[in-house]
């Protein structure tokens, strides 16, 4: 797939990595927008605390929140992992959405069905971020925008106790 390609997002996840086993998320199969395998979020997740930031194309809020989420896990690091689950079945979109805000280092999956806000419980609008617990529970579902790197570092401090 061309578009996969030129995208060149990093892998989904690290298979040298024990996956987090409990928790509502983890073995929620999500699809990797950089090779099209399917995968577990506690795959991903491996022990860290986690922050998933669930977004679309079509979404304004969404797109200004997209490159605080970037900066921040820059100054984050490996510390926590951070990943964007597209909502929309048109993973094309996604990827020129990622591609025209300059977003490839993060990791990008495809919740194509919607079907995580509602194993969470959580209320289906966007954006709507997750803030997990590196044992896999969840410590907050946040439904607004963060708009700036500080909102982002602030949530993680305040959810997840991860200082910048």
């Amino acid at each position: 797939d061309r578009t996969r390609a030129t995208a060149d997002l990093p892998a989904c996840r690290d298979s040298a990595t024990p996956a987090t086993t409990t928790g509502p998320v983890a073995g929620f199969m999500v699809r990797c927008m950089d090779d099209g395998s399917t995968t577990t979020l506690g795959k991903i997740q491996a022990d860290r605390p986690m922050v998933v930031n669930m977004w679309a194309y079509w979404c304004e809020p969404c797109r200004r929140e997209l490159p605080a989420i970037r900066d921040a896990q820059a100054t984050l690091g490996d510390r926590v992992r951070v990943v964007l689950s597209h909502t929309d079945p048109s993973e094309t979109k996604g990827f020129d959405t990622l591609a025209a805000l300059g977003i490839e280092e993060l990791i990008s999956v495809s919740d194509q069905e919607e079907e995580l806000p509602t194993l969470l419980g959580a209320p289906p609008v966007l954006p709507l971020t997750v803030f997990v617990r590196a044992d896999g529970t969840v410590a907050h579902v946040l439904i607004q925008p963060m708009d700036t790197e500080q909102d982002v570092l602030d949530a993680v401090e305040e959810h997840l106790g991860v200082t910048a």
